[in-house]
């Protein structure tokens, strides 16, 4: 088994994103196996464990290319002011908004090159993981929209309780997307499962973005 410390490595927010990656990666012809890499995905837990580690973790790398895939949540400048106040002892060249493309930049501290891209399209306020899944959605799909009507009907059903036993707003667009995917011939998979047996497609624009930014920071063919 190949040292995990020499492997470069990809930091994500939590499970369900390194999960929906993978599959990702795999319906683009990029196997990703948990301990052999060719890129080892580590699970920072937050999107504070995934900005905490980045100055850590791109002085590590030594020559080892090191990314980072953190939600926007707030507005993506604000995001990226943030993403640059943690990479700001590594003589990047940082521009002042992240690139469409995602970021890509090499460090003449650690040798290494280093890789940013905000969830879901690096351009998105307040955005995260499940903006990127559900352009995933079929374009002719006949259930999303039921699934979206569902989704606020259970929450105006439920808007007289305490706020804090009810849907929060910002995690409507997951809800909807869980619906949609308890709709599907076999219900209940998690994105990454449901991009696994194709009830997610996996061409849509953002998501060839990502995976090309993913193939040139990591050097993938």
């Amino acid at each position: 088994m190949a040292d995990s410390l020499e492997l470069p490595a990809l930091y994500v927010e939590g499970q369900s994103d390194l999960h929906t990656i993978v599959h990702l990666l795999a319906r683009h012809g990029i196997e990703l196996d948990k301990d052999l890499g060719p890129v080892l995905i580590k699970n920072a837990k937050s999107d504070k464990g995934v900005l905490d580690s980045m100055r850590t973790a791109a002085r590590a790398s030594t020559s080892r290319p090191v990314g980072f895939v953190v939600d926007a949540d707030v507005p993506v400048a604000r995001r990226w002011q943030s993403v640059c106040e943690h990479l700001k002892d590594l003589d990047l060249n940082l521009p002042g908004a992240p690139p469409t493309s995602g970021f890509l930049g090499d460090s003449p501290v650690s040798k290494a090159r280093i890789g940013v891209w905000i969830m879901p399209d690096n351009v998105t306020d307040e955005g995260k993981l499940e903006n990127l899944v559900v352009t995933l959605v079929p374009p002719a799909d006949a259930l999303i929209d039921h699934a979206r009507e569902a989704t606020a009907l259970a929450m105006a059903r439920v808007a007289h309780l305490p706020a804090q036993d009810r849907l929060k707003e910002q995690d409507q667009l997951k809800a909807e997307l869980h619906c949609w995917l308890a709709w599907q011939k076999e219900p209940g998979l998690s994105f990454g499962t449901a991009l696994k047996v194709h009830f997610f497609r996996h061409d849509s624009a953002v998501a060839l973005r990502f995976v090309e930014w993913f193939k040139k920071l990591y050097g993938v063919p």
